[in-house]
């Protein structure tokens, strides 16, 4: 134990001390690459990064429920585009039926015809999304959170594009061709504007999705300017540290035969 009467010998184990703990956060910082480890490190600091931490946290789940509106926004696109392509053969089957004599000819078209719109049911009843579907009218709306603040929210709607939901249940091109080429256009029309509608939700998910990627970044940068360690400097800080602290160690040996005001002289000389 050193006497509190050896001034000198308190002088070097205070310097030996200081610069050992110097060594420690450096080789920590190195270790974990973060500049602040504890609270203590940087009160203010830490303040910030954690703050940063849960709104960066917030974007990447906004950035999630995001991309799972895209996904059902795409599917029913893909639909609506299949679906106007059933609409389209069944209005050639009915323009051909139009002009039509034979019975075997029309029940022929009539059967493709009957297979088309069963088929566009298929297609609205099979589109969904975590198990509900989204073009049957059971689902007539999505909420999606699509920023971090309560209440940023987008409400994405659909609605139903089933052979029933267009007028299509009743056609009989084989007895009414004509009123069947009226209806598939109107249902034409009505997949248009749904294409339409489903266009302007995905460009506005577009849209907020460059938003959070954007503040995403943004947040990453400023976290990692807050919390990330200058590996290289530390590296070279420790270096510095350790020589210093031997250097303190030595001439806290010779501490007991020489001055404080030697010790230090001794000590800034590798200080400096």
């Amino acid at each position: 134990m050193i006497s509190s009467t050896n001034m000198a010998a308190l002088y070097s184990a205070n310097a030996a001390n200081k610069w050992s703990a110097a060594a420690t956060t450096a080789s920590e910082r190195i270790s974990t690459t973060y500049r602040i480890n504890r609270s203590s490190d940087d009160p203010s600091g830490m303040m910030m990064a954690t703050t940063l931490s849960a709104e960066l946290s917030s974007y990447s789940r906004t950035l999630d429920n995001i991309h799972s509106g895209i996904a059902a926004i795409q599917k029913v696109d893909a639909s609506l585009t299949t679906i106007a392509s059933y609409l389209t053969e069944m209005r050639t089957l009915a323009v051909a039926a139009a002009s039509a004599t034979d019975a075997t000819i029309l029940s022929g078209y009539q059967t493709s015809f009957d297979n088309y719109r069963s088929d566009i049911t298929d297609v609205a009843t099979y589109t969904t999304l975590n198990g509900s579907s989204l073009m049957d009218g059971s689902t007539t709306s999505v909420s999606v959170q699509v920023g971090i603040a309560a209440g940023d929210s987008r409400s994405l709607s659909f609605s139903s594009a089933t052979a029933a939901a267009l007028g299509l249940s009743a056609l009989d091109i084989s007895t009414s061709a004509s009123a069947a080429i009226d209806t598939i256009d109107t249902a034409l029309v009505t997949i248009g504007n749904y294409q339409s509608l489903v266009g302007s939700h995905e460009n506005l998910m577009d849209y907020r999705e460059t938003l959070s990627d954007n503040m995403i970044l943004s947040l990453t940068s400023a976290y990692g300017n807050v919390m990330d360690a200058d590996v290289a400097a530390e590296t070279t800080n420790l270096a510095t540290y350790q020589i210093r602290q031997e250097a303190a160690a030595a001439v806290l040996v010779q501490s007991n035969t020489i001055t404080k005001e030697m010790v230090a002289y001794l000590l800034q000389s590798v200080t400096s």
